[in-house]
């Protein structure tokens, strides 16, 4: 699979990566499209270099089809297209409480804090054709805009 790396403040490399198999209860999802956000601008420009460290892929706002099942996992079908909300809120700390799960205190992000996808990322099914991928990244960042600004 080809992987954008983060390398060290404002230097990326892009690779290509063996991918590993998903485990019981995760989903591989081969990336079609993968948008770049505010944080990915911010591991740019070293701004997170304490929660990432090189050399990282990165890129969290995606869409792509269903590549590998692990076992037990229901709902999903191999090449299905999906997108993703890449966000695992802690549901604990006192942002979370308040209902502002978006800046949760102990916030995981797929492509950032952890790179397999389980039941505590929300894998959203996309019904339309391939060429749709790419709005449909697009739209896991408008999304995110448009929760932070309600």
């Amino acid at each position: 699979m080809r992987s954008a790396r983060y390398q060290g403040t404002r230097s990326f490399l892009v690779e290509e990566l063996d991918a590993t198999p998903p485990a019981a209860g995760e989903v591989q999802i081969e990336v079609a499209y993968a948008g770049i956000c505010g944080t990915d601008l911010h591991i740019f420009h070293g701004q997170m270099d304490h929660r990432v460290s090189a050399p990282q892929s990165i890129g969290h706002e995606m869409s792509g089809r269903i590549a590998a099942l692990g076992d037990g996992v229901q709902g999903f079908e191999i090449g299905q297209p999906v997108t993703v909300m890449p966000l695992a809120p802690c549901n604990a700390c006192p942002a979370c409480r308040a209902g502002n799960w978006h800046i949760c205190q102990n916030l995981n992000f797929i492509g950032i804090d952890r790179y397999t996808l389980t039941d505590d990322f929300k894998i959203t099914h996309i019904d339309t054709d391939w060429d749709m991928l790419y709005g449909a990244a697009q739209l896991v960042g408008l999304g995110a805009l448009v929760h932070n600004e309600r």
